[in-house]
């Protein structure tokens, strides 16, 4: 009886009502955060702060050394600019080292700080490098015991890479070049100024109003 005296809405709630609603900037963060997070570097070094002294760690069995070996690999990545690592596995074990000397003096030889400059130089090492690889290939290439369709065709391909590796190397290098020279400011106190380049001869404006006269 007092059941059925009670008021009853007629109208039945959402299981979901109670849920906050969430902007459009917070769904934009939150998603970030939960994909951004797997491959943020710091959650990678946070994970590494207990996993690399369990690696180290005689009694731990090989399939965990494994799964850290991945996490380190991938962290090996992260420094990648400082150790030139990631750029000597694009090469043959002959010339890493070379890569990664020659990445060095580089950064060295032009003062690059920002991560820009620094990998323009690894750009630049990393096409000396493929100028070799082409000249070496080329090298032996210079005395075949026989000629065939196809060896023409890889020896033309080699030189073709050859020239794209030389052209990439001078390019890079210019450009490193540019970056670290300091901009020229140059004022020109005169009634005519001679420009070399175009051979044309800039007079000034009252000295070209007579002109016409």
């Amino acid at each position: 009886m007092s059941q059925s005296l009670q008021p009853q809405s007629s109208q039945k709630k959402h299981p979901m009502h109670n849920v906050e609603r969430m902007t459009p900037e917070e769904i934009r963060d939150a998603l970030k955060r939960l994909v951004g997070g797997v491959f943020d570097p710091k959650t990678l070094f946070r994970e590494l702060s207990s996993l690399l002294p369990q690696y180290l760690k005689p009694d731990t069995d090989q399939k965990t050394k494994d799964k850290i070996k991945e996490k380190i690999i991938q962290a090996v990545s992260i420094i990648g600019l400082e150790t030139h690592y990631p750029l000597a596995e694009t090469t043959c074990p002959t010339y890493q080292p070379l890569i990664i000397e020659f990445s060095n003096l580089l950064i060295q030889e032009y003062g690059c700080t920002t991560a820009g400059e620094r990998a323009l130089a690894e750009i630049t090492a990393g096409a000396y490098v493929r100028v070799l690889e082409c000249s070496r290939a080329l090298h032996e290439r210079l005395n075949p015991t026989y000629l065939s369709h196809e060896g023409n065709g890889y020896f033309a391909s080699l030189s073709k890479e050859l020239d794209r590796a030389e052209r990439h190397f001078t390019t890079a290098l210019t450009m490193l070049k540019r970056l670290k020279c300091p901009e020229l400011d140059i004022q020109v106190k005169t009634q005519t100024a001679f420009i070399a380049q175009n051979q044309q001869n800039v007079a000034s404006t009252d000295q070209f109003t007579n002109a016409l006269q």
